[in-house]
């Protein structure tokens, strides 16, 4: 029987471990048992927040044994740590299903669903994989790639969660960099993966964006925010420049004749046309593989992290379900009854994607600013442009015939 899981990764500080304990929660409720796999060395094995099934910290490595024994420091030690890893990949492995196996769950189950469809070796359980953060692990050593390649011989149904933090949205040569970091780790890492824009709830905290929300979750067109590529960090707007925004302390920057003069020096200087161009190129590179696009997500909302999870369970093959499928071929069912099943599971992503991923987080979380008159006019759109919308509804009555006959 196939396990499925998440391979979570992202930047230091883009939230994975908080995901990683938010989710297991959610799933737990919803009824699927989950557990987290903690792959990162370098975490405190005293302060995971989640129940953890297997921690490499404890069980094989830690990134300050390392770095006491070989005198590294904190990124060659990760580096050594995750080669060494790669070659005990199969104690990992094995490892990880003895303990999945001997693991307890309470027995007072939130859920009665739970109950009933788990199994009694834990085959059924859903696992989370916690990766370390840096890029050089992806960028220049291909030991994660060979670590989830085992995995995948092993039967392991996998798919990538990528997490960026939101607050980079607000300056321009980050959010380039970032939709970089995620276009690489979908060429290296070869996995179905989800981008994510973390910690939505915080993102106007950082100040105006430039653009509305869905600029950036679609990721199109990106040579459009090189015009704000030297504004300061949380400036995007030409509203946020103004002269209340730009004072210091008492000291109003857009009257003092002398940095206005500098700082235009400074636009115009042979460096920033050099650095513009170099972000140029960036885009043109994102634009060329164009695969990267990103889900929202507040870790504490449960509406937020359901259309994570419905993504996810798409790219991974979950959403297919295991024990529907297994009920299917024992009754010998016609291969009309799967295609209903497909159909379903292919409408499930398009319903709603529109308003909830978008306009929802914008009446949440920025105040429903930008798309509050626009609503409507969208929904009218997506639905005449995506004959899938009503897919759905031609199943329910296909249905209805069958039942009537």
């Amino acid at each position: 029987m196939p396990r499925y899981g998440q391979i979570v990764v992202g930047p230091p500080g883009s939230g994975k471990s908080t995901y990683c304990n938010g989710l297991q929660q959610y799933l737990s409720q919803i009824g699927r048992r989950t557990l987290v796999v903690n792959f990162d060395p370098a975490n405190d094995a005293n302060t995971l927040p989640y129940p953890c099934v297997f921690n490499v910290i404890t069980e094989l490595v830690s990134l300050s044994t390392v770095q006491n024994q070989y005198g590294l420091g904190p990124n060659g030690g990760l580096l050594w740590a995750m080669e060494y890893m790669e070659k005990e990949v199969e104690f990992i492995m094995d490892k990880i299903e003895s303990n999945i196996k001997a693991y307890e769950f309470e027995s007072a189950s939130t859920s009665p669903q739970a109950d009933a469809a788990s199994t009694p070796d834990n085959s059924d359980v859903y696992l989370l994989f916690d990766f370390p953060g840096q890029i050089e692990l992806f960028t220049h050593n291909t030991c994660v790639q060979n670590i989830i390649a085992k995995f995948i011989k092993r039967d392991y149904r996998l798919a990538g969660v990528q997490l960026i933090d939101a607050h980079h949205c607000s300056d321009t040569s980050k959010f380039i960099a970032a939709v970089m970091v995620a276009t690489t780790s979908m060429i290296r890492l070869e996995l179905p993966m989800i981008n994510v824009l973390s910690k939505i709830d915080m993102i106007t905290q950082y100040g105006d964006l430039a653009f509305n929300l869905d600029f950036f979750t679609e990721v199109s067109d990106l040579k459009k925010m090189l015009q704000y590529l030297d504004c300061p960090f949380g400036a995007l707007t030409n509203e946020a420049n103004n002269a209340d925004k730009e004072k210091r302390d008492g000291w109003d920057i857009s009257t003092d004749e002398k940095y206005m003069a500098a700082r235009l020096a400074v636009k115009n200087s042979p460096f920033q046309k050099r650095y513009k161009k170099l972000h140029e190129q960036f885009c043109e590179i994102i634009d060329d593989y164009d695969l990267v696009s990103f889900v929202p997500l507040n870790i504490s909302d449960a509406a937020s992290v359901g259309r994570v999870v419905a993504s996810v369970d798409k790219a991974n093959g979950y959403v297919f379900g295991v024990n529907e499928m297994q009920e299917f071929n024992k009754k010998g069912e016609s291969s009309s009854s799967l295609n209903h099943m497909f159909k379903v599971a292919a409408a499930a992503e398009m319903v709603g994607s529109v308003h909830e991923q978008v306009s929802e987080v914008e009446q949440k979380y920025m105040g429903g600013k930008i798309f509050k008159d626009r609503i409507e006019e969208l929904e009218h759109e997506f639905e005449h442009a995506n004959p899938l919308v009503n897919v759905m509804s031609e199943v329910d009555n296909e249905d209805e015939d069958v039942d009537e006959n």
